[in-house]
């Protein structure tokens, strides 16, 4: 691809169009776009340069820019389009005098249409199961089901507008083992996201977290009130779930873009601490916990596993239909990148995490292709516990 030098801020005239107004553009694949931003605006009398990147924002769904700019009219065009969903766009062009019709026409398209109705970000399903407690009745427990259900799904966690149709899926598992009083309970916390794999009926679970150290109270008819400045044995952990949640969910759609909801459940995770609240210790850093698991996302010495995160799912699952072969060395590649990794931090909760959601997923992109004997070879050693469902590779 032609590069092109980059223009002159001082010759700059910006027109800020928001292309979340727009149902077709919010409605249109991201590949369709990217041609039709490439057939609209060609790049005739390009000179020679180095190719420049516009930063965009790393937020699910806070708009990341895409500069389109009219060398002969000095004119910038400057577009936002959903992080999570339109993630083609990161070249700045210059263009001849003759395209300025064409965009001309989608300014009027993009200023014109209806902007899609904002909603909350979970379509979240939660069981709780408490056959296990015997004695007294804890009916009312039913009742906390559909409040943690309420909770979850009700609220607004960011500030970024959903269609109903983008909401995030989840379970929620809570398996009560023990009765400590009458409303003190010990739990177990089983909890899972999954995201759409483009151009495609199926989905990709993103993470599983199983949280095998709950005491919560709950008193019948108690009301579940959101507060992050204030530590609460339950709520706290339902916050900390949804903000990990989000940013993992937002780091598969773009790099690093789940980091301000990671610190908020780094936040979270402290007030726990300082409250002294059970299942939080960051004693051991190789241990499954909450606290030791944010610890980990936010390291920096991680960051290639949240990469591995966004390219995996965009650059590997969402282009699979389109060019097999292409994804599969994508994914490939996030292995020898992960195993560069394994090599610097050895065993970490948060990689294990990866390969929990993953390892079916992968043995099935793998199988039959020419290069499954080197995935092989990766998969084993990132992830030795599923190796009997890797031996697929090799047949």
């Amino acid at each position: 691809m032609q590069a092109c030098r980059p223009f002159t801020r001082e010759s700059e005239a910006l027109i800020e169009v928001d292309l979340i107004r727009a149902s077709f553009i919010s409605q249109t694949p991201c590949g369709v776009m990217h041609d039709l931003i490439r057939k609209n605006f060609p790049i005739p009398g390009c000179f020679p340069g180095p190719m420049t990147t516009f930063p965009y924002s790393v937020r699910r769904k806070q708009s990341r820019s895409v500069l389109v700019s009219t060398k002969a009219l000095s004119l910038v065009i400057k577009t936002r389009i959903p992080a999570r969903k339109y993630m083609s766009f990161s070249k700045m062009r210059f263009l001849s005098a003759s395209t300025v019709s064409a965009a001309g026409l989608l300014l009027f398209l993009l200023f014109f249409s209806p902007k899609p109705t904002a909603a909350q970000e979970f379509n979240c399903t939660v069981s709780l199961n408490y056959s296990t407690l015997t004695g007294s009745d804890f009916g009312f427990l039913e009742d906390l089901e559909v409040r943690m259900e309420e909770y979850v799904n009700d609220r607004s966690w960011t500030e970024d507008g959903f269609r109903e149709d983008e909401r995030i899926e989840c379970t929620v598992e809570v398996i009560v083992l023990e009765a400590l009083s009458l409303t003190s309970f010990d739990a177990r916390l089983v909890v899972a996201t999954r995201r759409p794999i483009y151009n495609t009926m199926q989905h990709s679970t993103v993470v599983r977290f199983s949280d095998e150290s709950w005491q919560f109270r709950y008193a019948q008819g108690q009301p579940l009130v959101f507060n992050l400045e204030q530590y609460d044995p339950l709520t706290s952990v339902i916050d900390f779930y949804v903000y990990m949640m989000l940013g993992y969910d937002y780091d598969t759609f773009g790099e690093l873009g789940g980091t301000p909801h990671f610190e908020t459940a780094r936040r979270i995770a402290e007030r726990a601490q300082s409250a002294s609240g059970q299942g939080w210790s960051e004693l051991a850093s190789t241990e499954p916990g909450r606290g030791n698991l944010i610890t980990q996302m936010l390291d920096p010495r991680m960051r290639p596993l949240r990469k591995a995160y966004f390219d995996y799912h965009f650059a590997g699952l969402d282009r699979f239909l389109v060019d097999p072969d292409a994804a599969r060395n994508a994914i490939l590649q996030v292995l020898s990148d992960l195993d560069v990794l394994y090599e610097d931090v050895s065993r970490q909760h948060a990689l294990d995490l990866f390969f929990l959601a993953k390892y079916n997923e992968l043995a099935a992109v793998f199988e039959g292709w020419q290069e499954s004997n080197q995935a092989y070879d990766y998969l084993t050693l990132l992830d030795p516990s599923h190796t009997s469902v890797y031996e697929a590779l090799l047949e």
